[in-house]
């Protein structure tokens, strides 16, 4: 059982009181008690003047917990089995919802509230709303508006649209979330142009034709006529996206540094961070790999590099040996596939250059200078769990464009065409981030979703530095990416 407390010195306002909450939520649960969508009520008493309603406990996950374990955009398309495995449950829990939300409103129910956190999934798939607050039924006054940033826009008005409409725009913003966050830019948009923008572009890549319908549907969009190439990309295109840049950092009189660059430490430096290093992260005996140790291992993986000493050179490829060892040691198992990922200081499984990605730069930057069998058989059994195409934010750091600059490093030391079509995947996903808007104070959200320009780590000077390497690349093996034979087009 559940049991919900309304204290009486707390609420919105002085009309409407959290046990007169509490008591609305208690009404809705009974009315709508028949239709199998919400948990059922068991009692409800008062006690030293608060409140208490018991519910039965919903067995499951949240949407939010599943969200971890089906997050597609974070599955490498180079995995077409598992991307099929994962799309089918996705339409499954996609269309149980779409029926949740039909049934709801056919008896006259608006549930309000939507989002990742307020629905429970068991293991049937059986889909419950376990949060009616907030819900209504629709020929009633409305008691309460819930207002959540990353579910609403702007043009989510009452005065504009039913209660049911809302509802619906709503589902289609969940669906969003669950699948690739994009949602979340509605904080810095709130018109949904920039969300759509980069939802279209997700189900671009993974071909998601039946999602974008659903979704399309529920937002009222029209069809789009996107028709660029995923994994192919001109020079003229790259020089455009640099030029803009630096057009408005110079517009709006940001600095951009030329490069990033470490601290320039000597020889003995050097050798009391790498041994520093090793040890911490053998007495930690753990999947934890901090932004310290991403920050010190690619600091002494430059000045290895820089000084060319034949020892530090052994003593830097043991470290990165090392770290190779435990993360193939450690991988855990996802729709029956190995991931191989470090976890942050949040306790994530992190692709990013501020943790797991650190490892593989180091590797892949030490390997163009001192090869290495061992190490490179290694990098190409992991480097798959590193091929995020869709995150949340497209930072260098914390971010896409970091893991979009670590494999077009490794198409330059591996060679292999895959890791540069990779790298112009991502490319295309960090173009759909770019402000719809000509008219915006910003370019790209920073790696807190601000509208910021930032800085190296964190915002769009990091950005520039991967479009700069990317054009490099191009222009330097004057390479024309072949089209990958899987057609990505979502629109007829």
């Amino acid at each position: 059982m559940i049991i919900k407390e309304a204290r009486s010195y707390l609420g919105e306002s002085e009309r409407l009181t959290a046990i007169k909450l509490r008591k609305h939520e208690r009404e809705i649960l009974q009315k709508y008690a028949t239709t199998g969508l919400l948990p059922e009520v068991v009692d409800s008493f008062i006690e030293s003047e608060n409140y208490y309603l018991i519910t039965t406990r919903v067995k499951g996950k949240t949407l939010t917990e599943l969200k971890n374990h089906i997050y597609l955009g974070g599955v490498s398309l180079d995995q077409p089995v598992l991307i099929e495995k994962i799309k089918s449950q996705i339409v499954r829990i996609a269309q149980s919802l779409n029926h949740l939300f039909k049934v709801a409103h056919q008896h006259g129910l608006f549930l309000n509230d939507v989002s990742l956190d307020n629905f429970v999934i068991d293991r049937n798939e059986k889909i419950t709303f376990i949060d009616a607050e907030a819900s209504n039924t629709v020929k009633s006054p409305l008691l309460t508006q819930t207002n959540t940033p990353d579910y609403n826009d702007d043009h989510m008005l009452i005065d504009d649209l039913t209660l049911i409409e809302i509802d619906n725009k709503r589902l289609g913003y969940m669906l969003i979330d669950l699948v690739c966050s994009a949602n979340d830019l509605l904080r810095v948009d709130p018109s949904g142009k920039q969300t759509r923008k980069v939802f279209e572009r997700f189900c671009q890549i993974y071909n998601f034709v039946n999602l974008w319908d659903l979704v399309a549907t529920l937002e009222g969009w029209k069809l789009a006529n996107d028709n660029c190439t995923l994994s192919t990309v001109s020079v003229s295109e790259i020089t455009s996206e640099i030029e803009e840049i630096t057009t408005f950092a110079s517009t709006q009189h940001y600095g951009i540094m030329p490069d990033h660059e470490y601290p320039r430490f000597n020889i003995v430096q050097v050798e009391d961070v790498l041994k520093n290093l090793h040890t911490r992260i053998i007495k930690r005996n753990s999947n934890l790999f901090t932004k310290v140790d991403a920050e010190d291992l690619l600091n002494v993986t430059e000045n290895t590099i820089r000084i060319r000493s034949p020892k530090l050179q052994k003593e830097l490829q043991t470290l990165v040996y090392f770290l190779l060892r435990r993360l193939k040691n450690n991988g855990r198992e996802y729709y029956g596939n190995q991931h191989y990922l470090f976890t942050n200081e949040s306790g994530n499984y992190s692709p990013y250059l501020v943790s797991s990605g650190a490892v593989l730069f180091a590797s892949l930057s030490s390997l163009k200078h001192f090869p290495d069998k061992k190490i490179i058989r290694l990098v190409k059994e992991i480097l798959p769990s590193f091929d995020a195409s869709v995150v949340r934010n497209v930072s260098y750091s914390y971010g896409l464009s970091g893991i979009a600059d670590l494999f077009l490093t490794a198409y330059e030391i591996l060679g292999d065409q895959y890791y540069l079509h990779s790298a112009i995947t991502k490319f295309r996903v960090i173009q759909s981030f770019k402000a719809v808007s000509p008219n915006c104070r910003w370019l790209y959200i920073d790696k807190s979703l601000q509208p910021k320009f930032g800085h190296y780590d964190d915002g769009t000077p990091g950005i520039l530095a991967f479009y700069r390497h990317l054009l490099n690349v191009l222009q330097n093996n004057k390479i024309v990416p072949q089209e990958r034979e899987l057609s990505h087009e979502i629109y007829k």
